[in-house]
């Protein structure tokens, strides 16, 4: 954090109409990130103000934590998914970045299942998916 001067560990920037908002999801005991933490506060509203700016045509998200992942050494965080898969969703997240596994995996579009959080719903089989403006 002193190296790039920031003050806290998740931040948020655009290059040109793209924001990048990156979330410190490692440890929850050394950096909170549930509920009505400074974290959580910062990406409702940071999410909030991309999916509202005209000049932004892509939302990606960077965490270490993931929400979802297939069969490897560490599964998905279940508190991460139902905290904040609804506010990707909501704030039309396109991508979401993941880290900690060390391989290679990629899904088909989710939305969140709010019956079964561990469930996500395949948005779209059969067409991929192609953003531009």
């Amino acid at each position: 954090m002193r190296h790039f001067n920031l003050t806290d560990p998740y931040y948020s920037f655009d290059y040109q109409n793209v924001h990048f908002l990156a979330m410190a999801t490692a440890k929850y005991m050394v950096i909170p990130y549930m509920n009505n933490s400074a974290q959580y506060d910062f990406v409702k509203n940071d999410l909030k103000s991309a999916h509202e700016n005209t000049n932004i045509n892509w939302i990606v998200v960077l965490s270490y934590g993931r929400l979802y992942s297939s069969i490897s050494i560490h599964s998905g965080k279940a508190e991460l998914q139902d905290l904040y898969h609804q506010l990707y969703d909501k704030y039309r997240v396109d991508l979401v970045l993941q880290g900690h596994d060390h391989n290679y995996q990629r899904t088909y579009p989710l939305g969140y299942n709010i019956a079964d959080s561990h469930s996500p719903i395949i948005l779209d089989k059969k067409t991929r998916i192609y953003k531009s403006e």
